[in-house]
C-alpha cells in the first residue's frame, strides 16, 4: 500500500513543525524586549536619581556656579584700595565711589539669586549653605566696627568735598591740635590739614588697612611739586615733639591705628590734655555695640580729659533706630544691643552734668547730604578758666561773624610770627589790635548775653 507524502511534517498530537518555529522566535523576541525594558528603566532611574540631587534640569547647579563666582567678585572688589589716581582733592572720592557702585551692582545680583532660591534647596546643597553662612560671618566680623573702606563713597557720591566741613568753622582749626577719631581712610581728615591751617592734626582708626589707605593718600592730597623729606610724617607711628614741624601740609598730618576706647576706667587718670578740638563723626553707634554703655561712657570721659580747656569735642551721633541693622554681626554684639540702657537721647545731658563740658551747641545737618547720613553735628565745650568768655549758656555760631574772626586769627598769627605757632601752645602778645577787631569782641560778648 503506497501512502501519499505530506507537504508539512507534523509533530505529536498533530503540531506542525513551522508553528513551533514560529513560537520559539516569538519567545526569543519577547525575552529580548522584556530585557531592553528593564535596562531602559535602569537607566532612567539613575538619571532621575542624579537630576535630583544636582537640582531639576541641572538649575540649582547653575545656580552655584553663579553664586560661587558672584562671591569671587565681591571678595576680590572689597580688596581693592579706594585710592586715588590723580594728584586732586577729588580723586579719592572719585575712587571711593567706583567701589561702592560695583559692590552695588554685585550685592543686587546675589541677593536676587538667594531670592529665587529660597524653597528650592536639597539635601546635596547644604555643604554650599553652610561655606555661605561661614563666609558670611567673617565677613560680619571683619567690618563689626564700620570700618568699611567705601565708607566715603557711599557718602559722598558725586560731592567734591565732605559737606560736614561746611558746618565746620575754619577758626576752629586754625593754628590747632585736632584729634580725628575714626577717620578711616583719611579724607575730611586730609582735607582740614589741608585747608583749615591747623598746627597738628592725628588721624587714628581701628582697622590698619585703612590707616595704611589714609597715609598713602597724603600725596595725592598734595600740589604738585612738593617733596617728601625723610621725617614725612606718614612714616611715624606717633607724632614727634612739638617744635619738630611746621604748620604746613602735608607736615602737619598723621595717622596711626589705635582703639580710642580704654578697657578700664582707671586707666582715664593717666589721660593728659593734649588737643584743641576732638571729631567723633559717626562712630558713637559702633563704640555703643561693641563695648556697650560703660565704652561709649569711658569714651566720652576719655576725650574730655584729652582736651585742652576751652577745647572742643565734635561728635555725629547715630540715632538709636540704626542700631538694630547691626545689633547681629556678631555674638557680642548682640548682646550689648539687648543690654543697652544708656540712649542716644541721653548723651547731653550724660557729657554736660556728668562728664563736664559746659555748652551743647548743635551745628544742624550739612546740606547735601545723602539719605541716612543726614545726621546733626554737635559740639561740646570745655570750660577755659582763662576765658572771659560766659559759660553755662546756650551759643549761637553766627557764619557772618565767625568769617571776620577768622580773618582776625590769621592776623594775629602773623603778628605772632611762624616761630611761634610752632609752639606747643601757639599763643603770644598781640602789639597792635584793628580797631574792628575790637568790635567784634564787643559783638560776640554782646550775642553770648542775649542767647
Amino acid at each position: 500500500m503506497v501512502t501519499k507524502p505530506d507537504d508539512l511534517a507534523f509533530l505529536p498530537f498533530g503540531v506542525p513543525t513551522w508553528v513551533l518555529f514560529l513560537y520559539i522566535h516569538l519567545s526569543v523576541i519577547i525575552v529580548v524586549m522584556i530585557i531592553l525594558d528593564t535596562v531602559w528603566r535602569a537607566c532612567n532611574v539613575s538619571g532621575k536619581t542624579k537630576r535630583e540631587r544636582l537640582g531639576k534640569d541641572g538649575k540649582e547647579f547653575d545656580e552655584i556656579s553663579v553664586e560661587y563666582a558672584r562671591v569671587n567678585v565681591v571678595m576680590s572688589t572689597e580688596e581693592q584700595v579706594p585710592g586715588p589716581s590723580t594728584r586732586s582733592i577729588e580723586a579719592p572720592a572719585e575712587q571711593a565711589v567706583k567701589t561702592e557702585s560695583a559692590l552695588s551692582v554685585d550685592n543686587c545680583a546675589k541677593n536676587e539669586g538667594q531670592a529665587e532660591a529660597v524653597g528650592k534647596q536639597e539635601p546635596g546643597t547644604s555643604a554650599e549653605n553652610a561655606e555661605q553662612k561661614q563666609k558670611r560671618a567673617m565677613k560680619d566680623a571683619r567690618y563689626r566696627y564700620g570700618n568699611y573702606n567705601r565708607y566715603y563713597g557711599s557718602r559722598l557720591k558725586d560731592l567734591q568735598s565732605d559737606p560736614r566741613l561746611d558746618k565746620l568753622p575754619k577758626s576752629w582749626f586754625l593754628c590747632k591740635s585736632v584729634l580725628d577719631i575714626g577717620c578711616n581712610v583719611g579724607f575730611l581728615t586730609l582735607e582740614i590739614a589741608k585747608n583749615y591751617g591747623p598746627r597738628r592734626v592725628v588721624g587714628i582708626d581701628i582697622d590698619d588697612h585703612l590707616v595704611g589707605v589714609a597715609r598713602k593718600n597724603i600725596r595725592h592730597y598734595c600740589d604738585k611739586g612738593v617733596e617728601f623729606s625723610g621725617k614725612f610724617p606718614a612714616s611715624f607711628q606717633q607724632p614727634p615733639e612739638a617744635g619738630d614741624f611746621t604748620v604746613k601740609f602735608p607736615d602737619n598730618v598723621w595717622f596711626h591705628k589705635e582703639n580710642y576706647v580704654l578697657d578700664e576706667d582707671f586707666m582715664l587718670d593717666s589721660v593728659q590734655p593734649e588737643y584743641d578740638v576732638i571729631l567723633a563723626l559717626s562712630i558713637t553707634k559702633w563704640i555703643h555695640l561693641n563695648w556697650g554703655d560703660a565704652g561709649i561712657k569711658r569714651f566720652f570721659r576719655r576725650a574730655f580729659n584729652h582736651l585742652r580747656p576751652g577745647g572742643k569735642f565734635i561728635i555725629e551721633p547715630q540715632e538709636y533706630s540704626s542700631y538694630k541693622k547691626k545689633s547681629r554681626l556678631t555674638p557680642e554684639i548682640s548682646a550689648n544691643y539687648k543690654a543697652i540702657k544708656f540712649m542716644p537721647e541721653e548723651f547731653d545731658k550724660f557729657l554736660i552734668n556728668d562728664v563736664g563740658f559746659v555748652t551743647c551747641q548743635s551745628l544742624g545737618v550739612p546740606k547735601g547730604a545723602r539719605k541716612g547720613f543726614d545726621r546733626a553735628l554737635v559740639v561740646y565745650h570745655k570750660k577755659d578758666p582763662k576765658s572771659k568768655k560766659t559759660f553755662g549758656q546756650q551759643e549761637v555760631w553766627d557764619p557772618l561773624f565767625t568769617k571776620e574772626s577768622e580773618e582776625v586769627e590769621k592776623h594775629k598769627i602773623q603778628k605772632r610770627g611762624h616761630d611761634n605757632c610752632g609752639s606747643d601752645e601757639c599763643e603770644g602778645p598781640l602789639k597792635k589790635i584793628p580797631r574792628r577787631d575790637a568790635n567784634l569782641d564787643h559783638g560776640m560778648g554782646a550775642a553770648e548775653q542775649s542767647t
